[in-house]
C-alpha cells in the first residue's frame, strides 16, 4: 500500500526538514489541516475536529508527540467560527 504523500508530507517535510532549519525558532508551526488538539496532563494530543465531516486529523497521523506539541492547528476553527 502506497502512502498518502500528504501524510508523508507532514511528516518528514513540514514536521522534520522544516522545524530543524526554521521551526525550531517558533514555538507553534502553523497547519492549514481542519482540526484540533487538547492539553491534558501537560502533554498535547491531536484531537478530531468540530465538525467530524471536514475533519483532517488523517492527515497528521504520522506525526510523533513532539511533534503534535508543535502544532498550531485551532486557527481554521476559529477563521470559520468568525465568518458563520
Amino acid at each position: 500500500m502506497t502512502p498518502n504523500p500528504d501524510v508523508m508530507c507532514n511528516k518528514l517535510i513540514k514536521f522534520g526538514v522544516f522545524e530543524q532549519k526554521v521551526g525550531k525558532d517558533y514555538d507553534k508551526t502553523a497547519t492549514g489541516h481542519y482540526a484540533t488538539t487538547i492539553e491534558k496532563n501537560g502533554k498535547v494530543y491531536l484531537a478530531t475536529a468540530k465538525d467530524p465531516v471536514k475533519d483532517q486529523t488523517d492527515f497528521l497521523a504520522q506525526i510523533d508527540f513532539l511533534q503534535v506539541s508543535k502544532t498550531h492547528v485551532s486557527y481554521w476553527e476559529s477563521y470559520e467560527e468568525r465568518s458563520a
